[in-house]
């Protein structure tokens, strides 16, 4: 049975506190063909992260490049590397 990961992300940026800290979020919806993949671990620059059971993780980070990998037992593993900018919304699929 092959089974594999369709993982979409929409980035929304955000501007921080402070003019010089200036952070972005990404949302990671993680769906198989099934549907949504509760449970899927979403590492985000070396930070772990999980799924809800609508399949979606949301992480506020700095600006800058996202690293992003996604695992779950029983699918393939799916990465993406993402330039994340404050003020800017960027999907990826």
């Amino acid at each position: 049975m092959h089974v594999r990961y369709v993982m979409s992300c929409v980035l929304f940026a955000l501007s921080g506190s402070t003019l010089l800290a200036q952070t972005t979020s990404v949302r990671v919806e993680v769906r198989a063909e099934a549907g949504p993949v509760a449970g899927a671990e979403v590492i985000v620059n070396g930070a772990s992260h999980t799924t809800e059971a609508n399949g979606v993780v949301v992480v506020t980070l700095p600006a800058g490049t996202a690293e992003i990998v996604v695992v779950k037992t029983g699918f393939a593993p799916a990465s993406a590397s993402v330039q994340m900018q404050a003020g800017q919304q960027q999907p990826l699929v």
